[in-house]
């Protein structure tokens, strides 16, 4: 299994970014990018770096698998036909105030051996530090939506999940199926700060099935029916076992 952590003292490799940029690809679909109220244009490996160049003093964020008749209107729900990638926040300077930058990042490798004792959540591709707290980014094959309630559902849980396995509060708004993210490489502007985002560690070749998010908030629609709250947290638990 390839890791590769960038130095405490140096950016990574900017490398890492167009592979990034690149996974979002899917054929057929866009990769939107630009503030919240407000899309740019659609970026690829090829112009990730102009992109970013020319907007340092914007926050920006992506989405991917955007129907292109969407152009720069920002993509609804229903806008984004299909999924390869899927992210959970941690914010943590909103939850610990006086949380260092150095310190975030400490929290973002420590997260390599915590989430490896869990066959879905362990095969995430990227952790990035986003100036306030820490993406964790998952990737796949892509799938096409069926039921964005059963995505969100499905996100839902695996949030929870998460957060019973590190003990750390994830931001619980990141599962609807057009929730934007920071671009890696882009600067943090909020609240009168400059600071540069970045990946702190990337494995090339690990991948998720993405198409378990939707199947398991299927699931999870069809025990709250049958079940009651104790027998559906176990057999959706159960619906994650062995994923990778």
């Amino acid at each position: 299994m390839m890791i590769m952590n960038i130095s405490r003292t140096s950016e990574p490799s900017a490398l890492w970014y167009e592979a990034f940029v690149r996974d979002l690809q899917i054929n057929g679909c866009v990769v939107q990018a630009g503030m919240v109220n407000m899309i740019i244009g659609a970026i690829d490996e090829r112009n990730y770096g102009r992109f970013v160049l020319t907007n340092t003093d914007k926050d920006l964020y992506f989405l991917g698998g955007v129907d292109p008749q969407r152009g720069r209107e920002r993509a609804r729900d229903e806008d984004v036909k299909k999924k390869n990638h899927f992210f959970i926040d941690l914010d943590l300077r909103t939850q610990k105030p006086d949380i260092t930058d150095s310190e975030i990042e400490e929290v973002g490798y420590s997260l390599e051996e915590t989430l490896a004792k869990h066959p879905f959540l362990g095969n995430w591709r990227y952790i990035c530090f986003s100036g306030n707290g820490l993406h964790i980014h998952y990737f796949g094959d892509p799938v096409a939506l069926t039921s964005l309630e059963h995505w969100r559902e499905g996100m839902r849980h695996l949030i929870s999940t998460f957060e019973k396995l590190t003990g750390m509060e994830a931001d619980k708004g990141c599962v609807n199926a057009a929730r934007l993210c920071r671009l890696p490489g882009s600067w943090n502007n909020k609240q009168g700060k400059h600071v540069h985002t970045v990946l702190l560690m990337y494995r090339p070749d690990q991948k998720v099935d993405v198409s378990r998010i939707e199947q398991s908030g299927a699931k999870m629609a069809q025990y709250t029916k049958t079940a009651g709250t104790n027998e559906t947290e176990k057999k959706w638990e159960k619906g994650l076992e062995g994923v990778g």
